[in-house]
């Protein structure tokens, strides 16, 4: 579908307004009589817009959600019953128990994949909207979980994403990570891949689910987009541009001992694949990772490894982020004798009993790099790609929204995180929307850094906020 640029620019700024108006009533509610809902309509702007009845009336599956998982014995990660970050483990945990942290019940997996959705009240007979499919933070760590409160980011930004159209599924993956100071350990990494195999496990049950027929709401499966914040954001953008030979090239061997990135644990199975059905990406403070041979020409590796298909993306990202570092920073596997290079918990039915990580290279270099919203940028606005982003960078932001001060210059402090999660629902519904309209690329590749404005002069060349940025490197 084609639209002026002017058309598109009045969409996208009707999409991204609020109301004050407007109320919250998450979990009933009747359309206002006389509405009739226009599936045409509501891919041109935010449902507020012309049924503001409808679209603030958002439900929610709650309880237990929907799992996703199969019942099988093959869901396993390191079980931290007493501490979430011990100094070594060998406890695989496969079982449904519940592991008790700070006195919540932090469940397992073996039959606790799932996944909350939160869509309008509306009338689906005659129309489908378009998915959000997010993960939430944690590190990879036991410890995280999904959580589901009323503050909850994962939860703020389904419900104000439902609200602008979108059907949003909050899902939960498996983890179990073990740290060692300056190295990345092999629970780290297999924590990393268990979350990636099922994200992507989600998305094709998200899928069968909807093929079904069975569910209360109705989506598109041709306008798929995915998102996470943090940890869920690694999952998320593996979904999106990651291949199985990529993994290969960071973790050789990985495929036989953990299975494939699109392993069959799942009620969507294994047919569907992922990244056709994926329209664009939200990264939020997230990273992907790289092997040492990718890292002197990161859009022509992605290009040698045959990916082709690149959905446009919108970063969120702190400058002085040290955890999911904004550029690239080196990683390191432990060295000959520590153990945290082999691991025991694995999923295959190879009768596989542990996986090993490489050696560090002899020379000094590092094994991979994680690459941050600035390489996401960088990659999609390689002339050989060309493929629009966006990123909104916070200079005194670290790593996720701490202080009153992490707000990409949004600047209303009362509630500083839900408020500004609630911008950044904004900011991705109006992006979102430009994918869905074929207009993204009319937004380029774009590079928002937060500066303050005093309006009282003008701005001069030493000064960076007077600088035109079009990079951020």
């Amino acid at each position: 579908m084609n639209i002026s640029r002017k058309q598109f620019l009045k969409n996208a700024v009707l999409l991204s307004t609020g109301s004050a108006l407007l109320k919250h009533n998450l979990f009933a509610g009747t359309p206002t009589p006389g509405d009739t809902f226009s599936c045409t309509l509501s891919k041109n702007m935010d449902l507020r817009s012309n049924y503001p009845g409808i679209g603030d009336d958002i439900q929610m599956i709650e309880g237990n959600g929907i799992a996703y998982g199969k019942s099988t014995d093959l869901y396993k990660d390191e079980n931290f019953p007493d501490d979430c970050q011990p100094i070594n483990s060998s406890t695989c945990d496969g079982s449904d128990d519940l592991i008790n942290y700070n006195g919540i019940a932090v469940k397992s997996y073996r039959y606790n994949l799932r996944y909350y959705v939160y869509y309008s009240n509306i009338d689906y007979t005659t129309c489908e909207l378009p998915a959000f499919i997010v993960a939430h933070p944690g590190g990879f760590s036991d410890c995280s979980y999904l959580n589901n409160n009323s503050n909850d980011p994962i939860r703020i930004l389904c419900i104000e994403m439902a609200k602008r159209g979108y059907v949003c599924f909050s899902i939960e993956y498996r983890r179990g990570r073990i740290k060692k100071s300056g190295f990345i350990t092999v629970q780290q990494m297999l924590s990393y891949y268990r979350a990636c195999q099922d994200f992507r496990g989600a998305v094709r049950s998200i899928i069968t689910k909807q093929r079904t027929g069975s569910t209360t709401y109705k989506i598109d499966e041709n306008q798929i987009f995915v998102g996470g914040i943090s940890a869920g954001s690694f999952a998320a953008l593996n979904a999106a541009y990651i291949n199985q030979s990529m993994m290969e090239d960071i973790l050789p061997g990985i495929t036989n001992a953990m299975g494939s990135l699109d392993i069959d644990l799942y009620t969507g199975g294994a047919s569907i694949s992922n990244p056709p059905t994926i329209k664009g990406v939200m990264n939020c403070w997230g990273n992907f990772y790289i092997p040492l041979v990718g890292f002197s020409d990161i859009p022509g590796y992605f290009l040698s490894k045959g990916i082709t298909y690149f959905p446009p993306a919108i970063c969120f990202q702190g400058l002085k982020d040290k955890v999911a570092f904004p550029h690239t920073q080196p990683g390191i596997f432990p060295p000959f004798g520590s153990s945290f290079r082999t691991d025991n918990c694995l999923t295959n039915n190879l009768g596989i009993p542990s996986y090993t990580l490489p050696l560090p290279p002899p020379n000094g270099d590092p094994n991979l790099y994680a690459c941050g919203a600035e390489i996401v940028f960088n990659i999609l606005r390689d002339s050989r790609i060309n493929i629009a982003c966006e990123i909104y960078e916070d200079s005194s932001m670290a790593h996720g929204i701490n202080d009153a001060d992490d707000d990409f210059s949004f600047q209303n402090t009362a509630q500083p995180a839900p408020d500004v999660y609630t911008y950044i629902a904004q900011r991705t519904a109006t992006y979102f929307q430009a994918v869905r309209l074929g207009g993204a690329l009319l937004l380029g590749h774009n590079f928002f850094l937060d500066c303050a404005n005093a309006r009282h002069a003008a701005q001069v060349s030493s000064d960076t906020c007077g600088l035109l940025k079009t990079t951020p490197f």
